[in-house]
């Protein structure tokens, strides 16, 4: 289905565009997500991501390579590629995961948090959107 064709291709690319971002140098990451394995064709960029704190995955322990990304994922990858660290804000008011990455996006100009659909599907566009804003392009 050209749809998982077009995300996965979005998640390949994010992937990738994180990993030429950071540090080289390699952190040991006590992170095991349990739906990757050595066999799979994208187990070595994951695993670079986890040692790196770009993700450390599910709070479930899993990574979940066949599910679509949406525009908080892409934007907490993003951050974590430039080292924007997540604003600190007030979980009673503020109640979705992403809140503190939005808030640290929207300081630095990278997304309108008023416009920006925290739980809406990233389409290719917004990805490069949101890392060339992450990247000051």
């Amino acid at each position: 289905d050209w749809l998982i064709k077009g995300f996965s291709i979005v998640l390949v690319f994010v992937m990738v565009f994180s990993l030429m971002l950071v540090d080289v140098n390699l952190v040991s990451a006590d992170v095991t997500l349990k739906d990757i394995n050595p066999k799979d064709w994208f187990y070595k960029d994951v695993q670079t991501l986890v040692s790196k704190g770009i993700t450390s995955g599910y709070t479930d322990g899993t990574f979940r390579p066949n599910n679509n990304i949406g525009n908080s994922e892409v934007l907490k990858f993003a951050l974590a590629s430039v080292d924007i660290q997540p604003k600190i804000v007030d979980k009673a008011i503020y109640k979705h995961w992403a809140d503190g990455y939005i808030q640290a996006a929207a300081e630095k100009g990278i997304i309108d948090a008023t416009s920006f659909d925290k739980d809406a599907l990233a389409t290719r566009e917004q990805v490069a959107e949101i890392f060339a804003k992450a990247l000051g392009k």
